[in-house]
């Protein structure tokens, strides 16, 4: 079966860190964006006031200038357009076309815990795709915030971005299909339309 492509730019984990203050902890793949930092993004995502809040959502559209992405590029996509030639006939050409945009949701969680220093963990995550798809990863993505928020150490953090990653990346294409992540199955309902009205 044909993949869905979501175009996935990556998923990252956010947290407060005592010689930084807000920044991304963890990255999946690895990336760096020229235009915003991991402090910016850092705070993007862990909203004012959090203590207060058990949880919260922020969306993000980010223009893009000056990007490097280590382990992935862009997928582009052929654009077709007509022209008309010096015998007055219509000629097809492709080109190559890619977004400057990235666009970005953030899960927060506020979980009070007294046996750390700040009386609770506090912890998002972030999501970046080619594609404003704001909420369709949200059950998926706080499945695994959950599994990170319940490992103290971090340690587990790199390996819960890579399993999501990847299973949003494996996904069918078809008009209900299911995402398989912690033996757990999430169905998402998106409408796919014939290829010559929208690329879908």
């Amino acid at each position: 079966k044909e993949k869905m492509d979501l175009q996935l730019h990556s998923v990252s984990f956010a947290e407060f860190d005592i010689d930084v203050g807000n920044t991304l902890t963890h990255k999946y793949p690895p990336f760096k964006l020229e235009d915003y930092d991991d402090e910016y993004l850092g705070n993007c995502c862990l909203p004012d006031g959090g203590h207060i809040h058990s949880e919260d959502r922020t969306t993000l559209i980010l223009p893009l200038k000056n990007t490097l992405i280590i382990k992935q590029l862009q997928p582009k996509k052929k654009k077709t357009k007509k022209k008309k030639t010096q015998n007055n006939e219509n000629e097809i050409e492709e080109e190559e076309e890619g977004s400057n945009l990235l666009f970005g949701v953030a899960y927060f969680r506020n979980r009070p815990d007294k046996t750390v220093k700040r009386g609770a963990i506090q912890k998002a995550i972030l999501i970046l795709s080619f594609k404003p798809f704001f909420d369709l990863y949200y059950p998926p993505a706080l499945a695994t915030l959950e599994r990170y928020l319940d490992d103290k150490s971090g340690k587990s953090g790199k390996q819960l971005l890579k399993t999501f990653y990847e299973s949003v990346n494996n996904l069918e294409k078809s008009q209900t299909f299911s995402l398989n992540l912690f033996d757990e199955s999430y169905t998402f309902n998106i409408p796919v339309l014939p290829e010559d009205r929208f690329e879908g």
